[in-house]
């Protein structure tokens, strides 16, 4: 079937080739020196209170009718 009859060596087609790939790990540590600084800080928050007490007050009545003027060194004019 293949080549030349009567050829004492035949043509054989060649077998398909598979390939196993095998992959292994190897760590190369890369040492790359850091240096590092902490700063603190401090945030300050200013709070203010104003504290206060209600107190009351009881006010004279008001009169529709003019009172008579008092004299005194407050009312000298």
């Amino acid at each position: 079937m293949y080549g030349k009859p009567g050829n004492p060596n035949p043509f054989i087609p060649a077998a398909p080739m598979h390939v196993n790939h095998v992959y292994s790990t190897i760590v190369i540590p890369h040492i790359h020196p850091v240096h590092g600084v902490t700063l603190n800080h401090q945030r300050i928050i200013h709070e203010h209170y104003f504290p206060h007490q209600f107190s009351t007050v009881q006010m004279p009545p008001v009169h529709s009718f003019r009172q008579a003027r008092r004299e005194g060194p407050w009312n000298s004019f």
